[in-house]
């Protein structure tokens, strides 16, 4: 059965200003149908809202992926999973961040030779970076190449924006229209990487400036690596909406992985007579399918007869499980040389409390194995006569296995 766990805080909603977000809720997150080891399996659910994220325990802060549907990886243990449903919400602008307008009326355009000029700043929340002011300077109208980065500086977002003709001296303020999510995060890098002459701030800044309540602009930065921190460039009065979020509860789905099964109890190589079929062959285990290719494609009845020197393949199944592949190679008996079981017996068979067996080479051990592969049963022996005492068994057919002279044999046993 699955459980419903709170996050760790349970419906996690916060409102900025007038904006608030209701917390989604998650339907149809079932188990799964249980899997065989080593498989993998797709989990599924629904919410009223937003978009679910699938966790591996009940606290990770990250997500292993998202979307109303997530296969797992093989699995080889019962295994859990939590999904949750988080929605957003874009708050109420805030205008004022950075610093507003220049103090100073220092005129440049980037140059090639230390591109791009910018500010680094950190973000405490997921926000719309809606807009900033520049202030032309150049008496003709040019294009604004921007591009944020993040802290590894890979480029998340480039902007090529058309701006009008300045004017001399304080400049003319300008509004460049953005539109960029920003996630939570440290180091990013808002950059001009060419411009027509604008002010950047030779005054006195002191870092850091707040970007309403969603981060601070840390620094000046050029050329990426090379930062600047008694510059502000060319950015100013940065306009934000913060995006307000808010969790469902976590909600458990289990699955549950069936161990694979053994592969099946059986002589490698076996003999038979003419006539006989896979049936024939002496083998413990359940559900057995036959094949005849050990890659198991081509699968083939038990009713097969059996042709000389061919080698067949063997599986077993339980709980939908399938095991590995038992080869078995089989000879006819008119073909066999003389072999130290030659003169194997066991009897009787079916037997209900003592069984005797006999062979010419002295017997090493015998081992009792149910037909799901179970060892129940093991005597040791250093005789060519061995009785064996099943009375305490439960009725059913097991498979004997007989060892002598370091050679094994494989012979069904009923217990009636």
């Amino acid at each position: 059965m699955k459980k419903n766990y709170l996050a760790l805080m349970a419906f996690l909603c916060t409102s900025i200003g007038i904006a608030q977000c209701v917390a989604p809720t998650i339907q149809n997150a079932d188990d799964p149908d249980a899997i065989c080891s080593g498989s993998t399996t797709t989990l599924t659910a629904t919410s009223s809202a937003g978009t679910l994220h699938w966790f591996a325990t009940e606290t990770s802060a990250t997500a292993l992926g998202s979307g109303d549907s997530f296969e797992t990886s093989a699995l080889t243990n019962t295994t859990s999973y939590w999904v949750q449903a988080t929605d957003s919400i874009i708050g109420p602008p805030q205008t004022g961040g950075g610093k507003i307008s220049p103090t100073s009326t220092a005129s440049s355009s980037v140059l090639p030779a230390s591109d791009p000029w910018g500010l680094v700043f950190n973000a405490t929340q997921d926000f719309v970076l809606n807009s900033v002011d520049v202030f032309l300077t150049s008496g003709a109208a040019g294009t604004i190449i921007l591009n944020l980065k993040d802290n590894a500086l890979n480029v998340l977002s480039t902007l090529s924006i058309d701006v009008p003709a300045g004017s001399s001296g304080s400049g003319l303020q300008y509004t460049l229209p953005l539109n960029l999510n920003i996630s939570a995060g440290d180091g990013y890098r808002l950059v001009v990487v060419s411009n027509p002459s604008m002010i950047r701030d030779l005054g006195s800044n002191a870092f850091p400036f707040a970007i309403g309540t969603v981060g601070t602009i840390t620094q000046g930065t050029i050329n990426d690596s090379n930062s600047n921190s008694g510059v502000y460039y060319f950015l100013y009065n940065w306009n934000v909406s913060p995006i307000v979020k808010c969790s469902s509860i976590r909600e458990e789905v289990v699955v549950e992985v069936n161990p694979s099964p053994e592969m099946p109890v059986g002589e490698s190589s076996q003999e038979y007579t003419e006539g006989q079929t896979l049936a024939d062959l002496v083998v413990a285990g359940d559900n057995l399918t036959w094949y005849s290719d050990a890659g198991g494609t081509i699968e083939i009845p038990d009713t097969t007869i059996l042709q000389n020197n061919i080698t067949y393949y063997v599986s077993q199944s339980i709980n939908g499980c399938t095991s590995n592949l038992l080869a078995i190679t089989v000879t006819s008996e008119l073909l066999v040389k003389e072999n130290i079981f030659d003169s194997f017996q066991l009897y009787p068979n079916p037997a209900s409390n003592f069984v005797m067996i006999k062979n010419l080479n002295p017997i090493e051990s015998i081992e009792l194995i149910t037909l799901q592969g179970k060892s129940i049963l093991t005597k040791n022996f250093a005789s060519t006569e061995a009785v064996l005492d099943i009375s305490q068994l439960p009725l059913g057919t097991y498979l004997a296995k007989i060892t002598s002279d370091k050679e094994v044999k494989f012979s069904k046993l009923i217990k009636k």
